[in-house]
């Protein structure tokens, strides 16, 4: 039990700083389990974006759309980058993230 604690910690910590590590299976697992359990923070992102551009009257409403679909969108990709971690995405993109920004925590 101890050591799937320990196990998932490191994921979330590798998924949440990926430019320290490089490209590869293990950058992905860790950027696929981050996106899974941090995927809603995109509601919250997005929320506080549409607010900064068009006030918090509309900003709230279209925001928290947004930051909902961008969250099912993230946590989607994730859970298939835990599930396909040990292949490359393709022949471009390797291990390379499959959304964009890699991170929640990465500002558009």
């Amino acid at each position: 039990m101890k050591l799937r604690t320990y196990l998932l910690l490191l994921g979330l910590l590798m998924g949440a700083f990926p430019r320290i590590a490089s490209a590869d299976a293990g950058t992905k697992f860790g950027r696929g389990l981050s996106n899974t359990g941090f995927g809603w923070f995109e509601i919250i992102n997005e929320i506080g974006n549409e607010s900064d551009r068009h006030g918090p009257l509309i900003g709230f409403p279209s925001g928290l759309i947004r930051g909902t679909v961008f969250a099912v969108i993230r946590t989607v990709a994730g859970v298939y980058e835990v599930v396909t971690f040990p292949f490359p995405n393709g022949s471009q993109k390797g291990y390379g993230p499959i959304v964009q920004p890699e991170s929640v925590f990465d500002r558009r």
